[in-house]
């Protein structure tokens, strides 16, 4: 497959608040997903695609983040653009202008995990001569600013325009995954922060420019709670037994990263049940069903746990039964209290979009 003439972007700036108390201790884009880095997973994602020149930026727990991609897992030429006060959705383009010239930018998000086909992407980009093409989904999902669009062009954000009625469009999400042209970027400010909606896609909507809509069905989960991110590692464990390794890890990246860094994940058919590194369980202790372990892992005598995710450091004594729990060194949250509250990014500490 033939490279794409883009460049790339990483957001993975942002404080991850709504993770906490697990991003007191690492960047949200280095939570693991089944061992593997979000953060490396868009690398996969956008060297798949044949895209080489990749920029990432970074605030919160710098140092992590570029220790992370220092040797890149890729060998991409990767660069850092740390920003000393996060510049926000759009700002972060701003500062790169330079960088960026003449190419168009296909951006993706640290905190989100899909099997994303970039080339289908710019694709649609191409078709539609747009200044910017937002990845969607399907349908709206409740709590996320609604995106209108008509076919493959986006029409509205947040409402429809005037004189538009309903079943004349349809309403989606954005997955804050976009491809972006330079003239595009131009809207936005040259320095400070700034938002690349209310400061770039509302005012190119306002002009009449073509913005389009590239609708994903495929794999798509944001990880910004601990609740969805649970939900992410859940959506894949019910198709265990149902489709390949292969076919549930391989199209995320999750093989080739873990393969990368030496590391072996195992799956238990069953169970439906994942490892990933040392666990060491105690005589009786179980594991599963719905259980994802990330090394290294103590299991105590006796102890049982189902519908849980246990972080490296997870140290769980004897006689427990641990059930809808996500641990980790330090961390016990319960996952049956339904965290997905609204949520606009705009008014966040995070590089998220919309």
């Amino acid at each position: 497959m033939a490279a794409l003439p883009l460049k790339g972007m990483i957001l993975a700036a942002g404080f991850g608040t709504r993770l906490k108390p697990i991003t007191d201790r690492m960047p949200k884009p280095l939570v693991p997903f089944f061992g593997a880095a979000p953060l490396h997973l868009a690398l996969f994602r956008l060297k798949l695609a044949g895209i080489s020149e990749i920029a990432i930026n970074s605030h919160y727990m710098a140092d992590q983040i570029h220790r992370s991609v220092r040797p890149d897992p890729f060998d991409l030429d990767v660069r850092i653009s740390n920003e000393s006060a996060i510049l926000g959705s759009g700002g972060c383009y701003a500062v790169l202008r330079d960088w960026i010239g003449n190419s168009p930018i296909v951006s993706l998000s640290g905190d989100i995990i899909s099997d994303l086909d970039v080339n289908a992407v710019w694709k649609t980009h191409q078709q539609q001569r747009a200044v910017a093409t937002m990845v969607v989904t399907p349908t709206h999902i409740e709590g996320t600013t609604p995106i209108y669009c008509q076919g493959n062009r986006v029409i509205g954000i947040g409402g429809p325009p005037d004189g538009f009625t309903s079943g004349t469009f349809t309403v989606h999400t954005f997955t804050a995954m976009h491809i972006l042209e330079p003239r595009f970027m131009d809207l936005l400010p040259t320095t400070g922060p700034s938002s690349i909606i209310d400061q770039a896609y509302l005012l190119s909507l306002a002009r009449g420019q073509t913005v389009a809509a590239h609708i994903h069905s495929g794999f798509w989960e944001d990880i910004g709670t601990p609740l969805s991110y649970w939900r992410a590692h859940e959506r894949v464990l019910q198709h265990i037994g149902r489709l390949s390794p292969d076919q549930l890890f391989g199209s995320l990246g999750v093989l080739e990263v873990l393969k990368r860094q030496g590391k072996e994940l195992k799956v238990f058919n069953v169970s439906k049940t994942v490892i990933i590194g040392e666990i060491k369980m105690g005589t009786g202790s179980r594991l599963g069903p719905f259980a994802v372990s990330v090394g290294p892992v103590e299991v105590g005598e006796g102890s049982t746990v189902s519908h849980a995710l246990l972080l490296p450091g997870t140290s769980i004594g004897a006689h427990e039964e641990v059930h809808d729990e996500l641990m980790g060194q330090g961390i016990q949250i319960t996952l049956g209290v339904d965290d997905l509250e609204e949520h606009n990014p705009d008014e966040d500490d995070e590089e998220a979009d919309v």
